[in-house]
C-alpha cells in the first residue's frame, strides 16, 4: 500500500466532481454536522427550497442520490483507474452551495493499493460502511424515509457509473475487470456496511431495467409542471 503525496491527489481527483480546498475556504454544510439531529433537520429543510421539494422527506431522497453520486463517482474512479482508495474523512468534508463535495487538502488521504482484493477491502469499507451506511442511516432517522428507497438511490448511481464505463470499453480483458468489481460490490459480505445484509443486492444490475422503489423526483415542483420522471422511475407507464 503506498500512500500518495499532494500533487498526486490532485492530479487523480482531477477527473472527478470532487474539488480540494484550504481550511476555512468552505462554503457549505460540514459533512459532520448531518450527525447532529438538528442540523440535519435544518438543512433538509434548506434542500427542500433549493430543490422545490414539497417536504424534508423528498427533499432527503433528493440529497442522498447527489451525494452518493458524487462519493461514488471519486471512489470508482480513483478504484478503477488508480487502484487506489480515498480515505473520506467527514470532518474535512464540505457539501458545497453548488451542490458538489469539498474535501480541505490537508486532511485529505489516498492509498494505491496493487493487489486486486486489498484493494475491493477498502474501496468497499471506506465508501460504504465508513461514508455512505452512517449518511443513509442519519437521513432515515430524521426523516423516516425507508433504508430500501435510500440504498436503492445509492444502487442506481453505481448502476448508471458502471454502465457508462463499460460502453466506453472495447479491451475484453478491461470490461471483465470492471464487471468483476461492479460484482464484488453486488455480492460484498455485510460487514462492509455496518448491516446483516448487503443491501445493495436487490438493486445492482447493468441491464436498465426500472427501479423497484420509487426514489420521489417525480414530486419536484418542476417534475409536477413537466410531468418528469426519472429515467428508471416504477412508476412511469
Amino acid at each position: 500500500m503506498n500512500k500518495l503525496d499532494m500533487s498526486e491527489i490532485k492530479e487523480a481527483l482531477n477527473d472527478t466532481p470532487i474539488k480540494l480546498i484550504n481550511g476555512g475556504e468552505s462554503d457549505g454544510l460540514l459533512i459532520s454536522d448531518l450527525f447532529s439531529d438538528d442540523k440535519c433537520s435544518a438543512f433538509l429543510e434548506e434542500q427542500q427550497i433549493t430543490q422545490g421539494s414539497p417536504s424534508k422527506l423528498v427533499a432527503s431522497s433528493m440529497f442522498s442520490k447527489r451525494y452518493a453520486f458524487l462519493v461514488l463517482t471519486a471512489s470508482t474512479h480513483v478504484c478503477l483507474n488508480l487502484k487506489g482508495c480515498i480515505y473520506w474523512n467527514q470532518q474535512a468534508s464540505y457539501y458545497t452551495t453548488d451542490k458538489n463535495l469539498a474535501l480541505i487538502s490537508e486532511n485529505v488521504g489516498l492509498v494505491r493499493e496493487p493487489e486486486f482484493e486489498a484493494c475491493m477491502d477498502l474501496y468497499l469499507e471506506k465508501t460504504f460502511q465508513e461514508n455512505l451506511t452512517p449518511i443513509l442511516n442519519q437521513l432515515h432517522a430524521t426523516t423516516r424515509l425507508p433504508l430500501k428507497i435510500l440504498w436503492e438511490n445509492v444502487a442506481v448511481r453505481i448502476n448508471s457509473i458502471f454502465r457508462k464505463i463499460v460502453k466506453k470499453v472495447d479491451d475484453e480483458i478491461e470490461r471483465d475487470r470492471i464487471i468483476a468489481v461492479f460484482n464484488q460490490i453486488k455480492y460484498a459480505e455485510p460487514r462492509y456496511f455496518a448491516l446483516e445484509k448487503n443491501p445493495l443486492t436487490p438493486y445492482l444490475q447493468l441491464d436498465g431495467e426500472k427501479r423497484k422503489t420509487c426514489c420521489m423526483y417525480y414530486k419536484l415542483e418542476r417534475c409536477l409542471e413537466t410531468g418528469e420522471y426519472c429515467l428508471v422511475c416504477p412508476l412511469k407507464k
